[in-house]
């Protein structure tokens, strides 16, 4: 929202080149829309402007699900009907798909594109004359550009039509080249008009490098040490989908490979060659596998329709066998979606339960009032309810993380640590030292736990937490849990930090 902000005020140049300046110039531009529409005033509320922003979002992910389903249709070919629902349903009920939906981010712009670009050459294969498989080779080129100014791996989905257009045998091989080039122009002005023309310049250039060395280098809380693809195939798809569809998804590809067209079976080595280049990356952030998990949907759905038309076609006629079987079908499909969806539930559920932080600073403020240490400095974590202005204003400081703040060791004040960051520092040697020196020395002045034990990471897959979120009943407080040390005098133990 902070970027889409700068561009509404003619700032095109981001402050950062983590991902591209594409999605914030959709924000901007939905924002826009609100305004014209009255529904919206950017001098009004906040809330206001971000609502009406999430709901453009929200809209896009639907978006996403319906293209998935019309990809998993025209791969499928026969049965199509069923291609889509399958395709449409892992989509929709998928857990990493349903929390990038509810939020401001790239991700689903991104797959959009994606998404549209298959479909474009996949038609493109469909079609007789020469001329309109060229018109939609370059449509999908321009959707190819248009992805990768939302999130920079979204371009590479530009190799799929230059592929088709090499093995177009309409053409000879000077004209398949030169084809394919002219595909990748489209792209290349696609990605620079998408992005408003500022990756055209040395800080795009400092951005994408640093970019590419951190998904080397790892994250801090987040750092696998290595590929990541097996994570992702044991790990993020399981906890999102689960294990059912995963292994859907999985056969998917292997249906795609052996009895797709020549079309499908381009699609088919773009989601793996895809889903690769993702586990490349050391960082193991589920939401990084959701631009490939419609395209794997969407194979999958043409896989069923392809079963469901074999079932048909061999047991017309018998009616109570063709019956049997679609209650099958339906029943998998049922326990297929059923977890996940539940999951999704879950995280609306919490969404909307009472949150830690929320009464944490009047609960600390009365416990250094007993204590007698109101005039006390409040050195205080990042996730912990308590603001920079707040600390400050008692002659304290708010940090990201004591990990890499030793010199809380001799602050001579009041520590607030938050579980969010004492569980990412201390799974580094070098920085965990720091927690265990704080502890040592410290006295316990207060601890405030939410009411279900979740990691810092627990919202990203329910295998990390949100999975104890009960679907019916009230839902106790979650969030963070905040830990007040009193450092003034320290005591105990010393222990080097830098042991």
């Amino acid at each position: 929202m902070s970027r889409a902000q700068l561009v509404l005020e003619g700032t095109f140049v981001p402050p950062a080149f983590d991902w591209p300046l594409g999605s914030s110039i959709v924000a901007a531009a939905g924002i826009r829309l609100g305004e014209a529409l009255g529904v919206v005033d950017r001098a009004g509320s906040v809330a206001d402007v971000y609502g009406w922003t999430r709901i453009l979002f929200v809209i896009v992910a639907l978006g996403v699900v319906a293209v998935t389903g019309l990809l998993g249709a025209a791969v499928g070919r026969r049965a199509a009907p069923v291609a889509a629902w399958v395709a449409g349903a892992v989509v929709a009920t998928g857990f990493v798909m349903v929390r990038s939906a509810r939020m401001i981010v790239p991700d689903q712009l991104q797959v959009l594109f994606v998404l549209l670009a298959l479909l474009a050459v996949v038609a493109a294969g469909q079609r007789d004359r020469l001329r309109d498989r060229l018109l939609l080779w370059s449509a999908a080129a321009l959707s190819a550009g248009a992805a990768g100014g939302m999130k920079y791996l979204g371009i590479t989905v530009v190799v799929v039509p230059m592929l088709a257009v090499m093995l177009e045998e309409g053409l000879d091989w000077p004209r398949r080249l030169l084809a394919a080039e002219g595909l990748l122009l489209l792209s290349l002005v696609a990605f620079v008009v998408s992005t408003g023309g500022s990756v055209i310049s040395r800080d795009f250039v400092d951005g994408f490098l640093w970019q590419v060395d951190h998904q080397a280098s790892g994250h801090l809380g987040y750092d696998h040490g290595g590929p990541t693809w097996w994570h992702h195939l044991t790990v993020t798809l399981p906890g999102s989908n689960g294990w059912l569809v995963t292994g859907l998804l999985v056969t998917g590809v292997g249906w795609g490979a052996w009895r797709g067209n020549r079309a499908t079976k381009l699609v088919t080595a773009y989601a793996v060659g895809l889903f690769a280049v993702i586990g490349l990356s050391r960082i193991v952030f589920p939401h990084y596998v959701i631009v490939v998990v419609p395209v794997l949907a969407a194979l999958t759905g043409g896989m069923a329709a392809d079963v469901a038309d074999w079932t048909w076609r061999r047991w017309q006629g018998r009616e109570r066998r063709l019956d049997t079987a679609a209650a099958v079908l339906a029943l998998v499909l049922v326990a297929a979606v059923v977890p996940s969806a539940a999951d999704g539930l879950r995280l609306l559920r919490a969404g909307h339960a009472p949150d830690t932080r929320d009464a944490f600073p009047e609960m600390l403020h009365e416990a250094l009032a007993v204590e007698g240490l109101v005039d006390a400095p409040i050195w205080t974590e990042s996730y912990t309810g308590i603001s920079a202005a707040a600390a400050e204003a008692t002659g304290g400081r708010l940090v990201f993380g004591f990990g890499t703040t030793p010199e809380i060791l001799e602050c001579r004040c009041v520590a607030v640590i938050s579980t969010y960051m004492e569980q990412r520092y201390t799974v580094d040697p070098v920085t965990a030292p720091v927690y265990t020196a704080m502890r040592a020395r410290g006295r316990l002045l207060l601890d405030h736990q939410p009411g279900i034990p979740l990691t810092y990471r627990w919202d990203l897959l329910p295998s990390w937490g949100i999975g104890g979120v009960p679907l019916r009943g009230p839902v106790p407080a979650l969030g963070p849990g905040m830990t007040v040390l009193d450092l003034t005098e320290p005591r105990g133990a010393e222990v080097d930090p830098d042991a």
